[in-house]
Parts: structure tokens; sequence; C-alpha cells
């Protein structure tokens, strides 16, 4: 399989890599940009004065690098979009070490809903801080550390919710079927975020579960296919339920292990410029199944819907999430960066995802009590691995 040089970069951060695209040639890679020394360029006139008249008069002392960032932060989220963002120097830092699969906070995949405006939980991840406090899927997050957040404060959120291990943080949460929010308090610790896991199933049906798209995912996916493939593999199913997503390249490295030889997405700028993502000829002829649900999200999206689209595998489980923009990350010369939603995503034959998502071929819900516990099911309880196993044992015969 040949390792084409993608265009590409979310999500979610992790917790917003979590739920973003990004086009990852451009992280760390693309030439910074250079800014200028003179604040008269560097800011709109306007800006320039309230920050001069700020600093020139407010009573008390003020830390300039922190005005300025708010600043930053506030142009920003005139974009009215959770996925437009700006890092400050310390929290591009850490965006980095979540990519590269490690952080210090709660261990949470998180996202913005698009109708209500509210950061909703997709999971926590196993053994955390988050999920030993008895944060669940589905929970809605109000305040982090006594601060109001939102859907279109994800940025903020996250960053309040990262930190230094071993310090005290507090969620507030809201919970159906709650008549208030309530505070769940924890420590931070380091999280080794996981990844790929692979096991055989019954009448040699091989599974593969991908957590998220980071920089080890495509590398990962080729090592766990290879360990199936010796053990005589016959059918495959893939699982990203869950999944908020991650880089283009790696999901679009892993559809061209999957796919024949033709286009794995398109992607489109406010100009009507087309970017394309396309596989080789080169194969898995096996059976497959690819589960998904309201978690699956953006470069889950672009997988499940590929693999839909050429009939390559038979679609399980619940709607997904529905993000389908991609952005690109500009880093600054002083460390900081500014991500940015410059394309809309839609499948091979042409589907958008944005605000719609993959409909599965075969519909399957797991009951409302296990739906927070997925990696813990037996195969008695998942009910969507079941009829996935199922569907392929089908094809089998």
């Amino acid at each position: 399989m040949n390792k084409k040089i993608a265009f590409a970069a979310t999500l979610l951060v992790f917790m917003t890599f979590i739920a973003t695209t990004f086009i990852y040639e451009m992280i760390g890679f693309l030439p910074p940009i250079r800014l200028s020394d003179s604040p008269s360029i560097n800011y709109n006139k306007k800006l320039s004065q309230v920050t001069d008249v700020i600093q020139s008069n407010f009573l008390y002392n003020l830390d300039s690098d922190k005005l300025i960032d708010s600043a930053a932060h506030g142009v920003a989220a005139t974009a009215d979009d959770p996925y437009t963002v700006y890092y400050s120097a310390e929290e591009y830092k850490r965006f980095n070490e979540t990519f590269e699969g490690s952080y210090s906070g709660v261990g949470l995949v998180v996202s913005a809903t698009h109708e209500t405006n509210e950061i909703i939980v997709i999971s926590p991840f196993d053994d955390t801080p988050a999920q030993k406090a008895g944060i669940v899927k589905g929970d809605i997050i109000v305040k982090v550390e006594g601060k109001d957040v939102a859907g279109d404060k994800l940025d903020e959120a996250v960053r309040l919710m990262k930190g230094k291990t071993g310090t005290p943080v507090t969620i507030t949460i809201f919970r159906k079927g709650w008549d208030a929010p309530k505070d769940f308090q924890m420590n931070r610790e380091q999280i080794n975020i996981p990844n790929i896991t692979q096991k055989m199933l019954a009448n040699q049906i091989g599974y593969i579960r991908i957590l998220k798209f980071d920089l080890r995912a495509a590398d990962q996916f080729r090592e766990a296919i290879a360990a199936l493939t010796k053990d005589n593999m016959k059918g495959l199913i893939i699982d990203v339920r869950d999944n908020p997503g991650g880089a283009v390249n790696e999901v679009r490295e892993i559809a061209d292990i999957l796919l024949p030889e033709g286009l794995v997405m398109y992607a489109q700028d406010k100009n009507g410029k087309r970017m394309e993502e396309k596989s080789d000829k080169s194969e898995i002829n096996l059976p497959m199944a690819i589960l998904v649900n309201e978690g699956s999200a953006s470069a889950s999206e672009i997988l499940s819907g590929a693999l839909k689209d050429y009939g390559k595998a038979v679609v399980v489980g619940k709607k997904t999430f529905g993000k389908g923009v991609v952005q690109r990350i500009f880093p600054l010369t002083d460390g900081s960066a500014v991500q940015v939603t410059i394309q809309q995503y839609f499948t091979p034959k042409g589907n958008q995802v944005h605000k719609k998502g993959i409909l599965p071929d075969v519909e399957v819900a797991l009951p409302a009590d296990l739906e927070s516990s997925i990696s813990k099911l037996t195969l008695e309880q998942d009910t969507q691995l079941s009829k996935a196993l199922e569907v392929v044992k089908g094809k089998l015969q």
C-alpha cells in the first residue's frame, strides 16, 4: 500500500480534537505567518486604541500578553463557529501534545451541538478522572471552574479542563432527568489517549476499534490488519463509535487500505475550489461492516461515508454526528496559532455530511443504560456489535 502525501488536517481539539477535522499537513509544517512589529498593522485601529486606553489608564497592573491573547480569542469568536479558534502559545503547545496522544486533563471527549449550542460529552476515557468522578456520555457541560460555557465557547471549556497534573478542577454537569446541574470535582491526570485495538471474534471475523484518527492511526491500523490477517481473518468489523475524528491524511490512508482506486472524499472552500483525497488500486476484499453512532464525527464520517458509497461495508448503528467541515491551523511566529474552518467535505458520491450525518444501512440502538460504556460491554450486551457480526457472518456463507 503506497503511503501518499495527503493535503490534509480536524478535531476535537482532543477534547476539541475531539470533533474537529484537521488538515494535518498544515500542523507543524506550514511556514509560520510572520508577525509584524507594528501594532498598527497587527491590529485594526479601533482595537489598538482600546488596548492603549486600557493599558494607559487602568487602575491596576495588566499582563500585556494576556490582554493581547484575550483580544485574539475575541476576534476568533466573532466567526460564530465553534471550530474557528485562537490558541495562545501555551494552548497550542497543549493542543499538539493532545494530537500526539497525551495531555494533562480529565479525559473527556466533548463536542459542540449544532442546534442547542451546548457542550455535550461524547464519552469519557476509561479509568480517567472524569469517568471516576461519574461523568457519562450525553452529559452537558454548563460550567468549568465556575465559568459558564456553551457550544460557541468550546475552546475555552477545553482550555479550562486541561492543566497541570494533580491540580483540582470542577466541572458542572446537567443530565437528562435532573432538576438542576451538579458539580463534579476531580484532579487532573496525565491522559494517555488510547487509539486502536483489535481482536478476533467468532468465525475468524476480525474486529478493530479506532478511538480517534491521531498521528499514529494509519500505522497502527496497518499493524492491526497485519496481525488479524496472520490469524487467517475472513471478515472485518471496524468500530468508530464515539470516535470524534482527527487528521484527514490518517483517515485517507486507512481508507486507502480498504478501498479500490478512486475518490475517498472531496472538500470545497467558499470559492468553490475543490480538494480531493484518493485511494489506489490496492484494497482489502473481505466482507465488512462499520459500526457508527451519534458520537462518530468528522474523520469517522469520512471513512464510513466512503465505505458506504463504494458498497465495501455495511454501516451498522445509529446516524452519525454530522460534522462535515475541515479546519486549517495557521501557526504564528510567537508560538500561538489560529484554527480556521476552511472547507466543507462530501462523500465520494457527493453526499453532504455537515449537519446531516451518515445514515446506517442497518439501524440498531444500544440500550440507553449501556451507551456510556461501549468498551466494557459483553457481546451479548452490545446489540450493535452483535448485529454487525451477524451481517458479516451472513456474507461469509
